[in-house]
């Protein structure tokens, strides 16, 4: 998904400065995001690793997610953001997170986890913690 080097008085970025960018990808979604809020929306929950000097990759988490970003050129937006933010410029390629990288959705629970499983949620449990009210309570009201 590499893309033609943006206009400007910018240099091709190194290893260590690909590495800067990787580790101040915040700064970088910051600029995409002024530039660009469907960009952004795509970027978001990613990551950079720099690959090579001059190819920065930005890991997402799906095929579809990197498939709507190279549709849409995003690549050529976050060139634009790295040139504003570092001054450097460099080819972007989109990947899928492997696995490993894969945020855990459970938190560190596990199925068989003794805590969870000794306390079974109820309704009412959810509805406290949420500060939620039941439906069913709220028809009865309703009704009075």
């Amino acid at each position: 998904a590499g893309s033609t080097t943006p206009a400007g008085s910018t240099t091709p970025a190194s290893v260590e400065q690909l590495a800067e960018i990787s580790a101040s990808w915040a700064r970088v979604l910051d600029c995409v995001r002024d530039e660009s809020r469907v960009s952004w929306s795509l970027l978001n929950g990613t990551s950079a690793m720099p690959v090579t000097a001059g190819v920065l990759q930005v890991l997402m988490s799906s095929a579809a997610i990197v498939a709507n970003a190279q549709q849409r050129g995003v690549d050529k937006v976050v060139q634009s953001a790295i040139a504003t933010t570092f001054g450097a410029h460099m080819r972007i390629e989109f990947a899928i997170a492997s696995a490993d990288a894969a945020v855990d959705e459970t938190a560190g629970a596990r199925d068989d986890d003794e805590e969870i499983a000794s306390k079974a949620a109820s309704v009412d449990d959810i509805a406290r913690l949420l500060g939620g009210k039941v439906i069913s309570e709220f028809e009865k009201n309703e009704r009075s």
